[in-house]
C-alpha cells in the first residue's frame, strides 16, 4: 500500500468518525441480518461494541505507517476474538458488511476508488488476523 492509499484511506476514516455512532448502528443492524449466527458472539450492548469496532478501527488505520505495530495490534486483536469465538469464515461476511456500511453512511463520498482500498486494506488485516488467530488456537 503506497503512501498516498494510506493518506486516502486515513482522510476517508476522518471523514467517517464524526459519524461513529450511525456506522456502529448501521454496522451490526447489517451485520445481524446477513449472518444471524453470530449474534450470540457478542455478549455486551452492542453501543460498546460499536466503541469498540470504532476504536479498533482507528488503531488500525493510524498504524499504517508503522506495521509491526500494526501486526503486534492485530495479533493481540485476533487473539481476542478467539476467545470471543469467531472463526476464520467470519472475517470474509465482516469485510462484506464494513464496505457496505461506508457505503450506505458516506454515499457518493465512498468513491469506487476507496472501496477498493478499503478493500484491499481489509484484505490485508483479515488475512494477518486469520493468520495470528490460527496460532491463538494452537
Amino acid at each position: 500500500m503506497s503512501p498516498e492509499d494510506i493518506e486516502k484511506l486515513q482522510f476517508s476514516f476522518g471523514q467517517m468518525v464524526p459519524k461513529k455512532d450511525l456506522i456502529a448502528e448501521k454496522f451490526y443492524r447489517r451485520l445481524f441480518e446477513v449472518a444471524p449466527a453470530v449474534r450470540p458472539l457478542f455478549k455486551g450492548p452492542i453501543d460498546q461494541q460499536g466503541n469498540k469496532l470504532v476504536l479498533s478501527l482507528k488503531q488500525i488505520i493510524l498504524s499504517l505507517k508503522q506495521p509491526n505495530d500494526l501486526m503486534s495490534f492485530l495479533s493481540k486483536l485476533a487473539k481476542r476474538h478467539v476467545d470471543y469465538g469467531a472463526e476464520p469464515a467470519h472475517y470474509a461476511v465482516v469485510g462484506e458488511v464494513l464496505l457496505w456500511t461506508f457505503q450506505d453512511v458516506m454515499g457518493d463520498d465512498f468513491t469506487p476508488e476507496l472501496k477498493d482500498l478499503w478493500g484491499a486494506a481489509y484484505g490485508v488485516i483479515s488475512d494477518a488476523m486469520i493468520k495470528a488467530s490460527a496460532q491463538h488456537s494452537l
